[in-house]
Protein backbone atom coordinates (compact mmCIF):
# COMPACT_ATOMS: atom_id res chain seq x y z
CA UNK A 1 0.00 0.00 0.00
CA UNK A 2 1.20 3.48 -0.72
CA UNK A 3 1.73 5.62 2.34
CA UNK A 4 2.28 9.35 2.78
CA UNK A 5 5.65 9.60 4.55
CA UNK A 6 5.99 12.36 7.14
CA UNK A 7 9.11 13.55 8.90
CA UNK A 8 9.35 13.48 12.69
CA UNK A 9 8.80 16.71 14.60
CA UNK A 10 9.96 17.46 18.10
CA UNK A 11 7.25 16.61 20.58
CA UNK A 12 8.49 19.20 23.07
CA UNK A 13 7.26 22.14 21.03
CA UNK A 14 3.80 20.62 20.59
CA UNK A 15 2.75 19.80 24.14
CA UNK A 16 0.17 22.56 24.50
CA UNK A 17 -3.28 21.33 25.45
CA UNK A 18 -6.00 21.10 22.87
CA UNK A 19 -8.29 24.10 22.74
CA UNK A 20 -11.58 23.71 24.59
CA UNK A 21 -14.33 22.16 22.49
CA UNK A 22 -17.02 24.49 21.22
CA UNK A 23 -20.57 23.79 20.14
CA UNK A 24 -20.84 22.02 16.81
CA UNK A 25 -20.72 18.43 15.72
CA UNK A 26 -23.02 16.02 17.55
CA UNK A 27 -21.03 13.14 19.03
CA UNK A 28 -22.20 9.89 20.57
CA UNK A 29 -20.66 10.79 23.97
CA UNK A 30 -20.72 14.25 25.53
CA UNK A 31 -17.50 13.57 27.44
CA UNK A 32 -14.40 11.54 26.69
CA UNK A 33 -14.41 7.97 27.87
CA UNK A 34 -11.80 5.25 27.80
CA UNK A 35 -12.67 1.81 26.37
CA UNK A 36 -9.41 -0.11 26.71
CA UNK A 37 -6.68 1.97 25.12
CA UNK A 38 -8.97 4.00 22.86
CA UNK A 39 -10.13 7.43 23.98
CA UNK A 40 -13.05 8.78 22.01
CA UNK A 41 -15.66 11.48 22.19
CA UNK A 42 -15.39 15.27 21.96
CA UNK A 43 -11.66 15.68 22.63
CA UNK A 44 -11.29 19.27 21.56
CA UNK A 45 -10.86 21.41 18.48
CA UNK A 46 -8.19 20.39 15.98
CA UNK A 47 -5.92 23.26 14.97
CA UNK A 48 -2.73 23.46 13.00
CA UNK A 49 -1.68 20.61 10.72
CA UNK A 50 -2.99 17.05 11.18
CA UNK A 51 0.34 15.70 12.41
CA UNK A 52 0.83 18.51 14.92
CA UNK A 53 -2.70 17.97 16.20
CA UNK A 54 -2.01 14.24 16.54
CA UNK A 55 1.17 14.83 18.54
CA UNK A 56 -0.64 17.21 20.90
CA UNK A 57 -3.50 14.75 21.40
CA UNK A 58 -1.19 11.81 22.02
CA UNK A 59 0.86 13.87 24.49
CA UNK A 60 -2.23 15.04 26.32
CA UNK A 61 -3.58 11.52 26.85
CA UNK A 62 -0.25 9.71 27.24
CA UNK A 63 -0.87 9.03 30.92
CA UNK A 64 -4.24 7.46 30.23
CA UNK A 65 -2.81 5.44 27.39
CA UNK A 66 0.22 4.30 29.38
CA UNK A 67 2.72 5.29 26.70
CA UNK A 68 5.74 7.52 26.24
CA UNK A 69 4.64 9.94 23.51
CA UNK A 70 8.21 10.90 22.62
CA UNK A 71 8.75 7.37 21.24
CA UNK A 72 5.97 7.70 18.66
CA UNK A 73 6.20 8.99 15.11
CA UNK A 74 3.20 9.75 12.95
CA UNK A 75 3.95 8.37 9.50
CA UNK A 76 0.79 8.76 7.44
CA UNK A 77 -2.22 11.01 7.00
CA UNK A 78 -5.33 9.61 5.39
CA UNK A 79 -8.55 11.43 4.50
CA UNK A 80 -11.77 9.42 4.47
CA UNK A 81 -15.51 10.02 4.26
CA UNK A 82 -15.63 10.32 8.05
CA UNK A 83 -12.60 12.50 8.73
CA UNK A 84 -8.81 12.64 8.79
CA UNK A 85 -6.78 9.83 10.33
CA UNK A 86 -3.14 10.15 11.40
CA UNK A 87 -1.32 6.87 12.01
CA UNK A 88 2.02 6.12 13.56
CA UNK A 89 4.16 3.66 15.48
CA UNK A 90 6.59 3.46 18.37
CA UNK A 91 10.25 3.79 17.40
CA UNK A 92 13.26 2.67 19.42
CA UNK A 93 16.74 3.61 18.19
CA UNK A 94 15.11 4.83 14.99
CA UNK A 95 13.55 1.43 14.14
CA UNK A 96 9.77 0.86 14.27
CA UNK A 97 8.41 -1.59 16.87
CA UNK A 98 6.30 -4.27 15.23
CA UNK A 99 3.54 -4.66 17.83
CA UNK A 100 2.98 -0.93 18.30
CA UNK A 101 0.53 1.49 16.71
CA UNK A 102 -1.12 4.86 17.23
CA UNK A 103 -4.02 6.66 15.60
CA UNK A 104 -5.60 10.07 16.05
CA UNK A 105 -8.80 10.78 14.11
CA UNK A 106 -10.34 14.16 13.36
CA UNK A 107 -13.95 14.69 12.36
CA UNK A 108 -15.60 18.01 11.52
CA UNK A 109 -12.68 19.96 12.95
CA UNK A 110 -12.53 18.07 16.22
CA UNK A 111 -10.39 15.32 17.68
CA UNK A 112 -12.72 12.35 18.20
CA UNK A 113 -10.41 9.33 18.63
CA UNK A 114 -6.99 8.79 20.22
CA UNK A 115 -5.47 5.33 20.61
CA UNK A 116 -1.96 4.00 21.11
CA UNK A 117 -0.29 0.66 21.81
CA UNK A 118 3.35 0.44 22.86
CA UNK A 119 5.79 -2.32 23.75
CA UNK A 120 7.73 -2.05 26.99
CA UNK A 121 10.27 -4.85 26.40
CA UNK A 122 13.97 -4.06 26.67
CA UNK A 123 16.33 -4.19 23.73
CA UNK A 124 16.87 -2.13 20.59
CA UNK A 125 18.55 -1.82 17.24
CA UNK A 126 21.65 -3.84 16.36
CA UNK A 127 24.76 -1.60 16.33
CA UNK A 128 26.15 -3.17 13.13
CA UNK A 129 23.19 -4.66 11.24
CA UNK A 130 23.63 -6.94 8.25
CA UNK A 131 22.33 -5.73 4.89
CA UNK A 132 18.85 -6.38 3.52
CA UNK A 133 20.32 -8.41 0.64
CA UNK A 134 22.03 -10.80 3.08
CA UNK A 135 18.79 -11.18 5.01
CA UNK A 136 16.90 -11.91 1.79
CA UNK A 137 19.31 -14.71 0.91
CA UNK A 138 18.93 -16.23 4.37
CA UNK A 139 15.13 -16.14 4.16
CA UNK A 140 14.97 -17.73 0.72
CA UNK A 141 17.43 -20.44 1.75
CA UNK A 142 15.31 -21.26 4.80
CA UNK A 143 12.23 -21.61 2.60
CA UNK A 144 13.98 -23.56 -0.15
CA UNK A 145 13.10 -20.91 -2.72
CA UNK A 146 15.47 -19.84 -5.47
CA UNK A 147 13.21 -17.91 -7.85
CA UNK A 148 10.49 -16.10 -5.87
CA UNK A 149 7.64 -14.29 -7.56
CA UNK A 150 7.61 -11.51 -4.94
CA UNK A 151 9.75 -10.51 -1.95
CA UNK A 152 9.22 -7.44 0.21
CA UNK A 153 11.37 -6.37 3.17
CA UNK A 154 11.00 -4.14 6.24
CA UNK A 155 13.27 -3.57 9.22
CA UNK A 156 11.47 -3.94 12.55
CA UNK A 157 11.97 -4.52 16.25
CA UNK A 158 10.03 -7.62 17.27
CA UNK A 159 9.56 -9.26 20.64
CA UNK A 160 11.64 -12.43 20.73
CA UNK A 161 12.22 -14.34 23.98
CA UNK A 162 10.86 -11.37 25.90
CA UNK A 163 13.21 -8.81 24.33
CA UNK A 164 13.09 -6.41 21.41
CA UNK A 165 15.08 -7.98 18.60
CA UNK A 166 16.19 -6.17 15.45
CA UNK A 167 15.08 -8.09 12.34
CA UNK A 168 14.43 -7.83 8.66
CA UNK A 169 10.92 -9.13 7.98
CA UNK A 170 10.71 -10.56 4.49
CA UNK A 171 7.39 -11.49 2.93
CA UNK A 172 7.90 -14.16 0.28
CA UNK A 173 5.56 -15.46 -2.40
CA UNK A 174 6.70 -18.26 -4.70
CA UNK A 175 4.89 -20.39 -7.26
CA UNK A 176 7.50 -23.15 -7.55
CA UNK A 177 7.78 -24.35 -4.89
CA UNK A 178 4.43 -23.12 -3.56
CA UNK A 179 5.35 -20.85 -0.64
CA UNK A 180 3.62 -17.89 0.97
CA UNK A 181 5.33 -16.92 4.22
CA UNK A 182 7.01 -14.21 6.25
CA UNK A 183 10.52 -14.72 7.60
CA UNK A 184 12.18 -12.75 10.39
CA UNK A 185 15.98 -12.63 10.04
CA UNK A 186 18.13 -11.22 12.84
CA UNK A 187 20.01 -8.13 11.71
CA UNK A 188 22.75 -8.95 14.22
CA UNK A 189 23.44 -12.62 13.52
CA UNK A 190 21.81 -13.21 10.14
CA UNK A 191 19.92 -16.18 11.61
CA UNK A 192 16.29 -16.92 10.75
CA UNK A 193 14.40 -16.57 14.01
CA UNK A 194 10.83 -17.05 12.80
CA UNK A 195 8.89 -18.31 9.79
CA UNK A 196 5.16 -17.66 9.68
CA UNK A 197 2.32 -18.02 7.19
CA UNK A 198 0.91 -14.52 6.69
CA UNK A 199 -1.84 -15.51 4.24
CA UNK A 200 -5.28 -14.40 5.36
CA UNK A 201 -7.34 -17.55 4.75
CA UNK A 202 -7.16 -14.98 1.66
CA UNK A 203 -13.21 -2.48 -22.58
CA UNK A 204 -14.56 -5.75 -23.50
CA UNK A 205 -17.32 -8.12 -22.53
CA UNK A 206 -16.74 -11.54 -20.97
CA UNK A 207 -19.20 -14.35 -20.33
CA UNK A 208 -18.87 -15.08 -16.61
CA UNK A 209 -20.77 -16.08 -13.47
CA UNK A 210 -22.46 -13.27 -11.51
CA UNK A 211 -21.84 -13.94 -8.69
CA UNK A 212 -22.06 -17.71 -9.19
CA UNK A 213 -24.33 -20.15 -11.07
CA UNK A 214 -26.37 -21.16 -8.03
CA UNK A 215 -27.41 -17.60 -7.20
CA UNK A 216 -27.98 -16.48 -10.78
CA UNK A 217 -30.17 -19.50 -11.60
CA UNK A 218 -31.56 -19.96 -8.07
CA UNK A 219 -30.84 -23.66 -8.45
CA UNK A 220 -29.18 -25.41 -5.49
CA UNK A 221 -28.96 -28.66 -7.44
CA UNK A 222 -26.13 -27.45 -9.69
CA UNK A 223 -22.87 -29.33 -9.31
CA UNK A 224 -19.54 -29.51 -11.14
CA UNK A 225 -19.77 -32.32 -13.72
CA UNK A 226 -16.82 -34.32 -12.40
CA UNK A 227 -13.16 -34.74 -11.64
CA UNK A 228 -10.55 -36.82 -13.40
CA UNK A 229 -9.23 -40.14 -12.12
CA UNK A 230 -6.44 -38.43 -10.18
CA UNK A 231 -8.92 -36.28 -8.28
CA UNK A 232 -7.85 -33.02 -9.92
CA UNK A 233 -10.45 -30.50 -10.97
CA UNK A 234 -11.07 -30.65 -14.71
CA UNK A 235 -13.44 -27.66 -14.88
CA UNK A 236 -15.81 -29.56 -17.14
CA UNK A 237 -18.61 -27.68 -18.83
CA UNK A 238 -22.27 -28.57 -18.77
CA UNK A 239 -25.31 -27.09 -20.54
CA UNK A 240 -26.70 -25.92 -17.19
CA UNK A 241 -23.50 -24.11 -16.21
CA UNK A 242 -23.05 -22.56 -19.63
CA UNK A 243 -26.63 -21.26 -19.45
CA UNK A 244 -25.75 -19.55 -16.17
CA UNK A 245 -23.15 -17.28 -17.81
CA UNK A 246 -23.80 -13.55 -17.95
CA UNK A 247 -22.15 -10.73 -19.90
CA UNK A 248 -19.87 -8.64 -17.66
CA UNK A 249 -17.64 -5.71 -18.66
CA UNK A 250 -13.85 -5.87 -18.81
CA UNK A 251 -13.05 -2.18 -18.54
CA UNK A 252 -9.86 -0.25 -19.27
CA UNK A 253 -7.59 -3.25 -19.74
CA UNK A 254 -4.18 -3.14 -21.43
CA UNK A 255 -4.51 -5.06 -24.75
CA UNK A 256 -0.80 -5.84 -25.05
CA UNK A 257 -0.59 -7.30 -21.55
CA UNK A 258 -3.83 -9.23 -22.12
CA UNK A 259 -2.13 -11.01 -25.00
CA UNK A 260 0.59 -12.03 -22.52
CA UNK A 261 -1.93 -13.55 -20.09
CA UNK A 262 -2.47 -10.58 -17.76
CA UNK A 263 -5.61 -8.48 -17.50
CA UNK A 264 -4.24 -5.17 -16.22
CA UNK A 265 -6.30 -2.08 -15.51
CA UNK A 266 -6.49 0.79 -13.02
CA UNK A 267 -7.91 -1.32 -10.17
CA UNK A 268 -6.93 -4.93 -10.94
CA UNK A 269 -3.97 -6.89 -12.26
CA UNK A 270 -5.27 -10.41 -12.85
CA UNK A 271 -2.56 -12.93 -13.68
CA UNK A 272 -3.84 -15.96 -15.57
CA UNK A 273 -2.37 -19.11 -17.11
CA UNK A 274 -2.73 -18.22 -20.79
CA UNK A 275 -3.04 -15.29 -23.20
CA UNK A 276 -6.46 -13.69 -23.68
CA UNK A 277 -6.54 -14.23 -27.44
CA UNK A 278 -9.40 -12.50 -29.25
CA UNK A 279 -10.03 -9.87 -26.62
CA UNK A 280 -9.30 -7.17 -29.20
CA UNK A 281 -12.57 -8.14 -30.88
CA UNK A 282 -14.37 -6.89 -27.80
CA UNK A 283 -15.53 -10.23 -26.42
CA UNK A 284 -14.21 -13.04 -24.25
CA UNK A 285 -16.68 -15.83 -24.83
CA UNK A 286 -15.40 -18.11 -22.10
CA UNK A 287 -17.05 -21.00 -20.33
CA UNK A 288 -15.94 -22.35 -16.98
CA UNK A 289 -13.92 -25.01 -18.80
CA UNK A 290 -11.58 -22.37 -20.23
CA UNK A 291 -8.40 -22.02 -18.12
CA UNK A 292 -8.64 -18.22 -18.44
CA UNK A 293 -12.15 -18.10 -16.97
CA UNK A 294 -11.05 -17.43 -13.37
CA UNK A 295 -8.69 -14.64 -14.42
CA UNK A 296 -11.50 -12.85 -16.23
CA UNK A 297 -13.80 -13.43 -13.23
CA UNK A 298 -11.31 -11.81 -10.87
CA UNK A 299 -10.79 -8.81 -13.11
CA UNK A 300 -14.47 -8.18 -13.87
CA UNK A 301 -15.74 -8.50 -10.31
CA UNK A 302 -12.95 -6.59 -8.56
CA UNK A 303 -12.97 -3.82 -11.15
CA UNK A 304 -16.73 -3.45 -10.83
CA UNK A 305 -16.61 -3.46 -7.03
CA UNK A 306 -13.87 -0.82 -6.84
CA UNK A 307 -15.88 1.38 -9.21
CA UNK A 308 -18.88 0.83 -6.94
CA UNK A 309 -16.87 1.93 -3.90
CA UNK A 310 -15.92 5.12 -5.71
CA UNK A 311 -18.94 5.99 -7.84
CA UNK A 312 -21.78 4.83 -5.57
CA UNK A 313 -20.42 4.95 -2.01
CA UNK A 314 -18.16 7.98 -2.53
CA UNK A 315 -14.83 6.41 -1.56
CA UNK A 316 -12.96 8.46 -4.14
CA UNK A 317 -10.06 10.87 -4.36
CA UNK A 318 -8.31 11.29 -1.01
CA UNK A 319 -11.00 9.12 0.62
CA UNK A 320 -10.49 6.18 -1.74
CA UNK A 321 -10.02 2.69 -0.31
CA UNK A 322 -7.48 0.32 -1.87
CA UNK A 323 -7.74 2.33 -5.08
CA UNK A 324 -4.71 0.87 -6.82
CA UNK A 325 -4.31 -2.11 -9.09
CA UNK A 326 -4.83 -5.17 -6.90
CA UNK A 327 -2.65 -8.14 -7.89
CA UNK A 328 -4.57 -11.40 -8.21
CA UNK A 329 -3.09 -14.75 -9.17
CA UNK A 330 -6.01 -16.55 -10.82
CA UNK A 331 -4.33 -19.71 -12.00
CA UNK A 332 -4.02 -23.23 -10.59
CA UNK A 333 -0.95 -23.52 -8.40
CA UNK A 334 0.01 -26.87 -6.95
CA UNK A 335 -0.21 -26.69 -3.17
CA UNK A 336 -2.84 -23.95 -3.03
CA UNK A 337 -6.48 -25.02 -2.76
CA UNK A 338 -7.68 -22.35 -0.35
CA UNK A 339 -7.64 -18.76 -1.55
CA UNK A 340 -5.79 -16.14 0.45
CA UNK A 341 -4.60 -12.55 0.64
CA UNK A 342 -0.94 -11.97 1.54
CA UNK A 343 -0.51 -8.52 3.13
CA UNK A 344 3.26 -8.15 2.85
CA UNK A 345 3.16 -8.52 -0.93
CA UNK A 346 -0.37 -7.12 -1.32
CA UNK A 347 -1.56 -10.00 -3.48
CA UNK A 348 -4.49 -12.37 -3.70
CA UNK A 349 -4.37 -15.97 -4.87
CA UNK A 350 -7.49 -17.87 -5.88
CA UNK A 351 -7.25 -21.55 -5.05
CA UNK A 352 -8.04 -24.46 -7.36
CA UNK A 353 -9.53 -27.86 -6.64
CA UNK A 354 -13.10 -29.11 -6.64
CA UNK A 355 -14.85 -25.95 -7.77
CA UNK A 356 -12.10 -23.42 -8.44
CA UNK A 357 -12.48 -20.49 -6.06
CA UNK A 358 -12.29 -18.02 -8.94
CA UNK A 359 -15.61 -19.37 -10.26
CA UNK A 360 -17.44 -17.92 -7.25
CA UNK A 361 -17.32 -14.14 -7.03
CA UNK A 362 -18.25 -14.27 -3.35
CA UNK A 363 -14.87 -15.90 -2.72
CA UNK A 364 -13.20 -13.16 -4.76
CA UNK A 365 -14.88 -10.36 -2.81
CA UNK A 366 -14.19 -12.09 0.51
CA UNK A 367 -10.45 -12.07 -0.19
CA UNK A 368 -10.68 -8.49 -1.42
CA UNK A 369 -12.13 -7.66 1.99
CA UNK A 370 -8.73 -8.46 3.49
CA UNK A 371 -7.07 -6.15 0.96
CA UNK A 372 -9.52 -3.34 1.77
CA UNK A 373 -8.89 -3.64 5.52
CA UNK A 374 -5.13 -3.86 5.07
CA UNK A 375 -5.20 -0.69 2.95
CA UNK A 376 -7.09 1.13 5.71
CA UNK A 377 -5.35 -0.42 8.73
CA UNK A 378 -1.95 -1.85 7.81
CA UNK A 379 -1.34 -5.30 9.34
CA UNK A 380 -4.98 -5.58 10.39
CA UNK A 381 -5.81 -8.35 12.86
CA UNK A 382 -3.04 -8.51 15.45
CA UNK A 383 -5.17 -10.64 17.79
CA UNK A 384 -7.79 -13.38 17.58
CA UNK A 385 -10.75 -11.01 17.66
CA UNK A 386 -9.22 -8.89 14.91
CA UNK A 387 -8.70 -12.01 12.81
CA UNK A 388 -12.33 -13.01 13.34
CA UNK A 389 -13.48 -9.53 12.32
CA UNK A 390 -11.35 -9.78 9.19
CA UNK A 391 -12.96 -13.04 8.15
CA UNK A 392 -16.40 -11.80 9.15
CA UNK A 393 -16.00 -8.57 7.20
CA UNK A 394 -14.86 -10.47 4.11
CA UNK A 395 -18.03 -12.56 4.25
CA UNK A 396 -20.15 -9.50 4.96
CA UNK A 397 -18.65 -7.49 2.10
CA UNK A 398 -19.30 -10.27 -0.40
CA UNK A 399 -22.77 -11.16 0.84
CA UNK A 400 -23.92 -7.57 1.24
CA UNK A 401 -22.70 -6.40 -2.16
CA UNK A 402 -24.31 -9.27 -4.07
CA UNK A 403 -27.51 -8.90 -2.01
CA UNK A 404 -28.05 -5.76 -4.10
CA UNK A 405 -28.82 -7.91 -7.15
CA UNK A 406 -29.75 -11.37 -5.81
CA UNK A 407 -33.47 -10.81 -5.47
CA UNK A 408 -33.13 -11.98 -1.88
CA UNK A 409 -31.94 -15.47 -2.79
CA UNK A 410 -29.75 -17.04 -0.09
CA UNK A 411 -28.04 -13.78 0.82
CA UNK A 412 -26.88 -15.12 4.20
CA UNK A 413 -25.40 -18.28 2.63
CA UNK A 414 -21.83 -17.53 1.60
CA UNK A 415 -19.98 -18.98 -1.40
CA UNK A 416 -22.74 -21.45 -2.25
CA UNK A 417 -21.17 -22.54 -5.56
CA UNK A 418 -17.66 -23.07 -4.23
CA UNK A 419 -19.18 -24.88 -1.23
CA UNK A 420 -20.65 -27.61 -3.39
CA UNK A 421 -17.21 -29.25 -3.34
CA UNK A 422 -17.20 -29.79 0.41
CA UNK A 423 -20.44 -28.74 2.10
CA UNK A 424 -23.13 -31.27 2.99
CA UNK A 425 -25.60 -28.60 4.09
CA UNK A 426 -28.71 -27.71 2.14
CA UNK A 427 -28.17 -25.22 0.64
CA UNK A 428 -24.39 -25.62 0.53
CA UNK A 429 -22.63 -22.76 2.38
CA UNK A 430 -19.12 -22.21 3.65
CA UNK A 431 -20.50 -19.96 6.42
CA UNK A 432 -23.71 -18.09 7.17
CA UNK A 433 -24.63 -14.58 8.28
CA UNK A 434 -27.63 -15.65 10.37
CA UNK A 435 -25.69 -17.57 13.00
CA UNK A 436 -27.32 -17.93 16.45
CA UNK A 437 -23.87 -17.79 18.07
CA UNK A 438 -23.09 -15.03 20.59
CA UNK A 439 -19.86 -13.67 22.02
CA UNK A 440 -18.11 -14.94 24.09
CA UNK A 441 -20.24 -17.96 24.99
CA UNK A 442 -19.94 -19.55 21.53
CA UNK A 443 -16.39 -18.63 20.63
CA UNK A 444 -14.32 -21.43 19.13
CA UNK A 445 -10.97 -19.60 19.00
CA UNK A 446 -10.89 -20.12 15.23
CA UNK A 447 -11.11 -16.98 13.13
CA UNK A 448 -13.51 -18.26 10.47
CA UNK A 449 -15.91 -19.79 12.99
CA UNK A 450 -15.83 -16.75 15.28
CA UNK A 451 -16.07 -14.52 12.22
CA UNK A 452 -19.65 -15.74 11.79
CA UNK A 453 -20.56 -13.86 14.97
CA UNK A 454 -19.17 -10.63 13.49
CA UNK A 455 -20.70 -11.06 10.02
CA UNK A 456 -24.10 -11.89 11.56
CA UNK A 457 -23.87 -8.77 13.75
CA UNK A 458 -23.08 -6.60 10.71
CA UNK A 459 -25.82 -8.23 8.64
CA UNK A 460 -28.33 -7.57 11.43
CA UNK A 461 -27.37 -3.88 11.30
CA UNK A 462 -27.60 -3.87 7.50
CA UNK A 463 -31.19 -5.08 7.58
CA UNK A 464 -32.26 -1.98 9.55
CA UNK A 465 -30.42 0.74 7.63
CA UNK A 466 -33.26 2.10 5.52
CA UNK A 467 -35.42 5.22 5.69
CA UNK A 468 -38.72 4.14 7.27
CA UNK A 469 -40.50 7.22 5.91
CA UNK A 470 -39.92 6.17 2.29
CA UNK A 471 -39.83 2.38 2.67
CA UNK A 472 -43.43 1.90 1.54
CA UNK A 473 -42.66 3.65 -1.73
CA UNK A 474 -39.83 1.30 -2.68
CA UNK A 475 -39.67 -2.19 -4.10
CA UNK A 476 -37.89 -5.00 -2.30
CA UNK A 477 -34.98 -4.68 -4.74
CA UNK A 478 -34.70 -0.93 -4.10
CA UNK A 479 -34.70 -1.50 -0.35
CA UNK A 480 -32.01 -4.16 -0.70
CA UNK A 481 -29.79 -1.69 -2.54
CA UNK A 482 -30.43 1.06 0.04
CA UNK A 483 -29.63 -1.20 2.99
CA UNK A 484 -26.50 -2.67 1.40
CA UNK A 485 -25.15 0.73 0.33
CA UNK A 486 -25.69 2.24 3.77
CA UNK A 487 -24.18 -0.75 5.55
CA UNK A 488 -21.06 -0.98 3.42
CA UNK A 489 -20.42 2.76 3.68
CA UNK A 490 -20.82 2.60 7.47
CA UNK A 491 -18.69 -0.48 8.07
CA UNK A 492 -15.86 0.43 5.69
CA UNK A 493 -15.77 3.98 7.11
CA UNK A 494 -15.58 2.62 10.66
CA UNK A 495 -12.29 0.82 9.92
CA UNK A 496 -10.57 4.20 9.59
CA UNK A 497 -10.74 4.73 13.37
CA UNK A 498 -9.15 1.42 14.33
CA UNK A 499 -5.66 0.06 14.90
CA UNK A 500 -4.39 -3.40 14.10
CA UNK A 501 -4.94 -4.34 17.77
CA UNK A 502 -8.70 -3.63 17.56
CA UNK A 503 -11.08 -5.94 19.38
CA UNK A 504 -14.84 -6.31 19.05
CA UNK A 505 -15.55 -3.57 21.60
CA UNK A 506 -13.32 -1.14 19.71
CA UNK A 507 -14.93 -1.93 16.36
CA UNK A 508 -18.45 -1.46 17.76
CA UNK A 509 -17.38 1.92 19.15
CA UNK A 510 -15.93 2.78 15.73
CA UNK A 511 -19.30 2.05 14.13
CA UNK A 512 -20.88 4.57 16.52
CA UNK A 513 -18.29 7.19 15.67
CA UNK A 514 -18.63 6.57 11.93
CA UNK A 515 -22.44 6.78 12.07
CA UNK A 516 -22.22 10.21 13.69
CA UNK A 517 -19.54 11.37 11.28
CA UNK A 518 -21.69 10.28 8.32
CA UNK A 519 -24.61 12.31 9.69
CA UNK A 520 -26.74 9.35 10.82
CA UNK A 521 -27.18 9.49 14.61
CA UNK A 522 -30.40 7.53 14.09
CA UNK A 523 -28.23 4.49 13.37
CA UNK A 524 -26.76 4.50 16.90
CA UNK A 525 -29.67 2.61 18.55
CA UNK A 526 -29.50 0.02 15.75
CA UNK A 527 -25.80 -0.53 16.36
CA UNK A 528 -26.31 -0.68 20.11
CA UNK A 529 -29.21 -3.15 20.05
CA UNK A 530 -27.42 -5.37 17.52
CA UNK A 531 -24.26 -5.33 19.66
CA UNK A 532 -26.27 -6.44 22.67
CA UNK A 533 -27.84 -9.33 20.75
CA UNK A 534 -24.39 -10.44 19.58
CA UNK A 535 -22.91 -10.22 23.08
CA UNK A 536 -20.54 -7.34 22.32
CA UNK A 537 -22.32 -5.07 24.80
CA UNK A 538 -24.17 -5.89 27.99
Amino acid sequence: MRKIALSVALVACLTASLQPASAGVSLDRSKPFFPGRAIRGDLGVAYGGPRATAVRALTRYAGRLGIDPTQFRFESVRHSLVGTHIRGRQFVDGVPVDASSAIVSLTNGKVVWVEAHSVSATGGAAPLPIGATTARSAALAALGVTDPERVSSERLLVVNSGMLTDVYRLTVFSLAPAVAATVDVSTESGRVIKIADRSLYADAVATLFDPNPIVSTKNNALRTPGVDEGGADTDLDSPELTAALRDLPIKEYDPQLAAAGRLVGPWVTSIGPAPHVGIAAGRLDYTRGDPRFESAMAYAHLDRYQRYLQDVLGFTGAASVNAESQDVYALPVQGYDNSFYQPGNDLMLLGAGGVDDGEDAEVILHEYGHAVQDAQVPAWGANAEGGAMGEGFGDFQAGTYYARTSGGFQDVCLMDWDSTSYSSSNPPCIRRMDSPKVWPADKENEVHADGEIWSTFLWRIRNQLFDPETADQKSADELAIEMSDNALKLVISSHEFLTKQAKFVDAVAALDTAANALGHPEWLPIIDSSARVAGFRS
